[in-house]
C-alpha cells in the first residue's frame, strides 16, 4: 500500500471553546455554527510532521511543508529519512508534476491513482481534501443530514458519505469517517489539539486510518509557525519546473522511491 504514503502527503494539506445558538439543534444550524467557529482562509502555508506505519512495516517518517493558494494550487516540499526528498506542484483539478532534484528524476499523474486499491471512485476531486486546513474538516455542502452532534452529507471532495461527529462542548469536529455507498467504511479522520490562529480554530494533530489497507498516518503541524494564513503564495513559489532531460518515471518506480 505505498499508494497510500503520497496519498496522505497530498491529502492532509491537502483538517477552544463557542456553543452553537440556544434552540438551533437541526443539522444545517448545528453545520452552519461549526463552519463560522473554524473559519475559513483563502490561501495558507503549513509545516508538519507525517508519521505513516502499514501493517508489518516500520513506520515512515515525512516532514512536509505545503502551500495551498487561493486559486486551489498546491506546492509541496516532502523528505523522509534515507529519501532525497522531492517538490510538487499540484492543479486545482488533481493533475500534479513532481521532481526528484538529486536523482534527476520526475513523474506526472493525478491525485486519484493514490488512493487505496478498491476506494476509487469517479467522481472525487482530491484537490477539495486541503479544505481540511483552509477551511476546517466540515465541508460546506447544500445539505446535511443527521440528529444531535453527528451530522451525515455527500464529501465533495471524495464522493463518499461523511460522517461527522462535532465535540460535545464546542462546535469542533472530533472525527470525521468516509463510507461507500454500501455502507463499508474507507476511513476515518481524527482531529485533536485545537489551537486559533488568525481568528481561525484548526487542529494541530491528526489521524488518518485506511480502514481497508490498515494503513495509519499521524500528523502534527508545528507549534510556532506551523501554521500560517497568508494573503497571497507568490507566483515563484507556486511555480515548478522540470528540466529537459529528466528521467521519467513510471508509477511503480515512483511507488518504490517513495516507500521503498
Amino acid at each position: 500500500m505505498r499508494a497510500s504514503l503520497f496519498l496522505i502527503a497530498l491529502a492532509i494539506v491537502a483538517g477552544c471553546d463557542g456553543a452553537g445558538r440556544a434552540g438551533a439543534n437541526d443539522p444545517a444550524s448545528v453545520a452552519a455554527d461549526s463552519l463560522a467557529w473554524h473559519g475559513a482562509a483563502e490561501a495558507i502555508a503549513v509545516k508538519m510532521t507525517v508519521r505513516v506505519k502499514q501493517p508489518e512495516r516500520d513506520a515512515l517518517r515525512f516532514d512536509v511543508n505545503a502551500w495551498a493558494a487561493a486559486d486551489g494550487r498546491v506546492r509541496l516540499n516532502l523528505a523522509k529519512y534515507g529519501f532525497d526528498g522531492m517538490d510538487a506542484l499540484i492543479a486545482a483539478d488533481g493533475e500534479f508534476d513532481l521532481l526528484l532534484p538529486r536523482s534527476d528524476e520526475s513523474f506526472h499523474g493525478w491525485m486519484y491513482e493514490f488512493l487505496p486499491e478498491g476506494a476509487r471512485i469517479d467522481q472525487a476531486n482530491l484537490m477539495l481534501m486541503t479544505d481540511d486546513l483552509k477551511r476546517g474538516p466540515l465541508a460546506a455542502v447544500a445539505a446535511y443530514e443527521g440528529s444531535g452532534r453527528t451530522l451525515r452529507y455527500r464529501d465533495p471532495a471524495t464522493g463518499f458519505l461523511a460522517v461527522v461527529e462535532l465535540d460535545p462542548r464546542t462546535p469542533a469536529v472530533g472525527t470525521k469517517t468516509l463510507s461507500n455507498d454500501q455502507g463499508r467504511e474507507l476511513c476515518r479522520f481524527t482531529y485533536s489539539d485545537y489551537i486559533e490562529v488568525e481568528g481561525l480554530w484548526r487542529p494541530m494533530r491528526m489521524k488518518l486510518q485506511f480502514l481497508i489497507s490498515g494503513v495509519e498516518a499521524n500528523v502534527r503541524i508545528e507549534g510556532d509557525g506551523g501554521f500560517d494564513v497568508v494573503p497571497m503564495v507568490s507566483g515563484e513559489r507556486m511555480s515548478l519546473k522540470i528540466p529537459d532531460g529528466t528521467r521519467k518515471l513510471s508509477f511503480d518506480e515512483f511507488l518504490h522511491r517513495l516507500g521503498g
